[in-house]
């Protein structure tokens, strides 16, 4: 495979993940710092490059949050676009709004929290998706 047909697949493959974020999403909360949270309708069949937080008392570890690329690595003005699941009875409001800012206090000392897995909480595990 050419350097070009490689490019081109890459951005392909890119664009359909960008369109399966943008279908699950239902709310947005307003732009706040670096932070773009979005709360999924449903997960997505998938969401590419990024860190992903699953809270061990939900039925297979499931996934509760997705932060979206590495950039913030990088980048200390990237937005960082982040995902997180309707809160439940498993998976409460404060739940959420604890990991969210455990997630934004990390990323803002720039701390890599995801390799290896890496508890960020009790309950949350996060881990690489690269």
């Amino acid at each position: 495979m050419s350097s070009k047909e490689f490019t081109k697949q890459y951005y392909e493959i890119r664009r359909q993940t960008d369109e399966r974020l943008r279908q699950t999403v239902i709310h947005d909360d307003p732009l706040k710092g670096r932070f773009q949270w979005s709360m999924w309708s449903r997960l997505p069949d998938g969401y590419g490059h990024g860190i992903r937080y699953h809270d061990i008392c939900r039925p297979n570890n499931g996934l509760v949050a997705f932060i979206r690329g590495f950039g913030w690595k990088n980048d200390s003005k990237s937005i960082i676009q982040g995902y997180y699941i309707r809160p439940d009875a498993i998976t409460s409001a404060d739940v959420i709004a604890d990991l969210k800012q455990k997630i934004e206090v990390l990323v803002a000392g720039q701390v890599q929290h995801f390799r290896p897995e890496t508890w960020i909480t009790d309950r949350i595990l996060a881990a690489g998706n690269c």
